[in-house]
């Protein structure tokens, strides 16, 4: 079975799902609650290096390093593609037993946990589960996923696991061949409990995100993370990667909607890699789930997405639409069978 870089892209031709898989995966300054701090160059450069296509990253690894590579993957090299191969070899900084030795982990764990097929346990039976989807594209074209604490009423690890990794293939699917190779996350921490210092879901992201999806992270936001966040931080910051570490921005959720001209941080970073549309969607949406008069109605339903999708009347509704963006949802209507299997997914 095939590994490509996108199994189906945005404004490109499906491939059937049985025929291909997907391998995949700012503001600097200083956060005086968690000690965090950056550098202050990576604030201009995080949108200009994202803008390097695929095949340019391609060239940064040497051909020889690729033939070696693919040489001692032997029957396995069919199933992995040259950008899947690059990747793999820029996060090992050039290091090719540990290449090989994840890439062949990598797709071992494919072939028995088929990602592309992940369905969500939890969100089949209450779509109130998890709140995490992909919802916008920055600037550069990138898939953000945003999720929120507050709105997802399960914790359960085997299921968050599982929705994990959907919401990666989902990205990884939404990517542009040439125009993008990573994504965003924006993890709101509105909703944040003691029940959510458990440290083992943390440690399977990071997990994940090195073992199977290396270089695709390409920014994760942590909006509004309380003190509490602090036991959390203290318990993974030792198992953050340093290029992973250099990626994570921790904002406050300090804007107003009263005062919406009002200087504040997250807005700035926002624009930094938003269109003012999609700034204004995110804005909008970690407003209201700080409402306690919306949030108990918000829900997301990626069958009701792809039942909509599939008979052509997925359009934004009028004011806030929590589905996503304008630009999400036209992707979403035209390529409807990146919401499969979980679109059709029953109780």
């Amino acid at each position: 079975m095939t590994v490509d870089m996108h199994v189906a892209t945005v404004g490109h031709e499906h491939s059937a799902m049985d025929s291909h898989e997907k391998l995949g995966g700012s503001l600097a300054g200083k956060d005086s609650q968690h000690d965090i701090y950056f550098d202050a160059d990576a604030r201009s450069s995080d949108t200009r290096s994202s803008r390097s296509s695929a095949h340019g990253m391609r060239s940064l690894v040497p051909q020889e390093q690729q033939d070696i590579v693919r040489a001692a993957l032997k029957g396995e090299s069919e199933c992995c593609d040259d950008e899947t191969l690059c990747r793999f070899i820029r996060a090992t900084g050039g290091n090719l037993p540990l290449t090989i030795k994840r890439l062949l982990h990598t797709l071992k764990w494919r072939r028995e946990f088929e990602p592309t097929q992940a369905v969500c346990p939890a969100c089949t039976k209450n779509t109130r589960s998890h709140y995490m989807h992909v919802a916008a594209f920055d600037k550069v074209k990138r898939p953000t996923i945003y999720s929120c604490l507050a709105l997802a009423h399960n914790r359960n690890i085997h299921d968050s696991y599982t929705h994990l990794v959907q919401q990666f293939e989902l990205a990884t699917a939404l990517m542009i061949p040439g125009v993008s190779d990573s994504w965003v996350w924006i993890c709101d921490f509105q909703g944040f409990g003691l029940v959510d210092c458990d440290p083992r879901m943390a440690k399977i992201f990071l997990s994940m995100s090195s073992e199977h999806y290396p270089e695709r992270l390409g920014l994760f936001l942590i909006v509004g993370a309380p003190m509490m966040f602090n036991i959390l931080w203290k318990a993974i910051s030792p198992f953050i990667d340093p290029k992973t570490f250099r990626k994570i921005r921790f904002l406050p959720m300090d804007y107003n909607a009263a005062k919406p001209t009002k200087p504040c941080q997250v807005k700035a970073e926002l624009a930094l890699h938003y269109e003012p549309a999609s700034v204004e969607w995110l804005l909008t949406e970690m407003t209201e789930n700080r409402d306690r008069k919306i949030t108990p109605t918000k829900t997301f339903s990626v069958p009701a997405l792809y039942t909509h999708a599939m008979a052509g009347t997925l359009s934004p509704t009028p004011g806030h639409d929590p589905r996503g963006t304008n630009d999400i949802l036209a992707a979403f209507a035209r390529l409807p069978h990146l919401l499969q299997p979980q679109g059709e997914a029953k109780p």
